[in-house]
């Protein structure tokens, strides 16, 4: 009888990776043009090479000697592999996953799917999700619907994650039952996974409440059953543009004015024209856009405009009979006190988090003596006291790790200006670049709906460091809050192409701007 195989180390909570890209993750970390190492045996006195390595406090270091057990492993290499999946860093965890993604042999699949699923690490159990993830056949269905009944909210939802692109009818019917989950983000997994599989034509049907998750009481429910209900169209599209615009929760409101634009139903203009007296710069912004959408009509959005032709031509005008046309984004800040502006950069919301690189490198002086960490306090100051107490947000530094100057968003008062004040001016630049530590700790605020990013340089430390790594990381955190991110790139003719690229991307994708200094 074999020995049971559980993880060993402590570590923290990770997001989960889709399965095909496992594999990938391995061989894309072998040098282009190199063979791949020999496959490391449990006799082979390369073992104890492989152990010390993972020993090194370089996360990239134990991530790759995990990857040298890539192949056929056999009892001794497995333990190993295993016992990285409760590593303290998410991308060894990651690695450790990508190894056992790409196993083949029966015995050590069996071995997995029956003592996997009853480790006390809850983070190597959310890594096993993605070893089942990789292997894409019944052998993977089968462990992941074992952890859909995992004790960990974040385990099962990740497992419910995984089955969204699996058409087979099992599948589906945990996605029905993960639906009504006591947790709401295995909930809110569970209609993410739905409206996924509906797009796969060879998928069983699966019925989402739609209009009852509309009303959950968690917020990250209700804005994937706004998605859910308007990729389905009809009246629960209708129902849920009408009932979001409404919401509480500011995120929620953001997605249904920007999703109001291709429900082509007259019965949407009304809450939109409402919507444009949202506190929320960003809503108000969003439901003027899909208001020009869907009439066609080039107005600002002037609520007052608005509200005039919806009373006259607007009352009988039908949407669905005249062409889509999208008008041109409203100006950045224009609801914001006398369009406030960070290096040229005018700032989109009145709710703001500026995360700025605490780097070394931000000791680099000019022609003149001064430092970029210099003029950065000074621009931080103007912009804080330009803002005044009308806006709210918070101060992110970021080096080799993530630090907020606040507990959560605060008014830009003359005591928290001085503050912030304080810390720059006795924090000196220094260590690495924890790029994704610090936009992720900004992502963590709930009333802050715009982070502006600082940045001189390439991500080097921090949860993740890679490229794909952290655009999926940060596409993760702000995937319940919707906010923009709005990127400066100081020095960015010094940082190679893909860097640059990187920063365009994060912004872009969230409908934020990358302004290059």
């Amino acid at each position: 009888m074999h020995a049971p195989i559980p993880p060993t180390r402590p570590a923290r909570s990770r997001p989960s990776r889709r399965g095909v890209a496992l594999a990938l993750a391995v061989a894309g970390a072998l040098a282009p043009g190199l063979a791949a190492p020999p496959t490391v045996r449990g006799d082979d006195p390369s073992l104890a090479a492989v152990r010390r390595r993972l020993e090194e406090a370089d996360p990239a270091a134990r991530a790759a000697a995990v990857r040298r057990l890539s192949g056929a492993l056999d009892a001794a290499s497995v333990q190993t592999v295993v016992g990285v999946l409760s590593d303290p860093h998410p991308y060894v965890r990651r690695a450790a996953a990508g190894v056992l993604g790409i196993v083949l042999d029966g015995g050590v699949r069996a071995r997995l799917l029956k003592e996997g699923p009853a480790w006390k690490d809850a983070a190597a159990r959310e890594a096993l999700v993605e070893a089942f993830d990789g292997w894409g056949d019944r052998d993977g269905r089968t462990g992941l619907l074992r952890l859909c009944a995992d004790r960990s909210p974040e385990v099962r939802a990740a497992a419910v994650g995984a089955l969204g692109a699996d058409a087979d009818e099992a599948a589906g019917r945990a996605l029905v039952l993960a639906a009504s989950d006591p947790d709401g983000g295995v909930r809110a997994a569970a209609l993410d996974a739905i409206a996924v599989r509906a797009k796969s034509a060879g998928a069983t049907r699966v019925e989402a409440r739609w209009e009852a998750a509309a009303r959950d009481r968690d917020p990250r429910v209700r804005l994937s059953a706004l998605e859910g209900s308007v990729a389905a169209g009809g009246e629960a599209a209708v129902f849920a543009v009408a009932h979001g615009l409404d919401d509480a929760v500011w995120s929620v409101r953001l997605v249904a004015a920007e999703l109001a634009g291709v429900v082509r139903d007259r019965r949407v203009l009304a809450p939109l024209v409402d919507a444009l007296r949202d506190p929320r710069e960003r809503v108000a912004a969003a439901a003027g856009a899909s208001l020009v959408r869907l009439t066609g009509i080039p107005f600002d959005p002037d609520p007052e405009r608005w509200g005039a032709w919806l009373a006259a031509e607007g009352r009988t005008f039908d949407p669905s009979g005249v062409a889509s046309r999208r008008g041109p984004p409203p100006e950045a800040g224009s609801r914001t006190a006398a369009t406030v502006k960070f290096l040229d950069l005018p700032l989109a919301s009145s709710h703001v988090t500026f995360v700025l690189d605490a780097s070394g490198s931000m000791a680099e002086r000019d022609a003149a003596g001064v430092s970029r960490w210099d003029r950065v306090r000074e621009e931080v100051d103007r912009v804080l006291e330009r803002l005044g107490t009308s806006a709210e947000g918070n101060v992110v530094l970021f080096a080799d790790e993530a630090r907020a100057l606040f507990d959560a968003a605060v008014r830009f008062t003359p005591a928290a200006r001085a503050k912030v004040r304080e810390a720059l001016a006795s924090r000196p630049p220094a260590g690495r670049t924890a790029l994704y530590d610090g936009i992720a700790r900004a992502l963590e605020d709930p009333e802050v709906d715009t982070v502006v990013v600082l940045s001189d340089g390439a991500p080097s430390a921090g949860r993740w460091f890679t490229r794909t790594d952290l655009e999926r990381g940060v596409a993760r955190a702000n995937r319940w809050r919707h906010a923009r991110i709005d990127v400066i790139a100081i020095g960015a003719d010094d940082v190679a192409k893909r860097w640059r690229t990187l920063l365009h991307d994060l912004a872009s994708t969230t409908g934020g701007r990358l302004l290059a200094r």
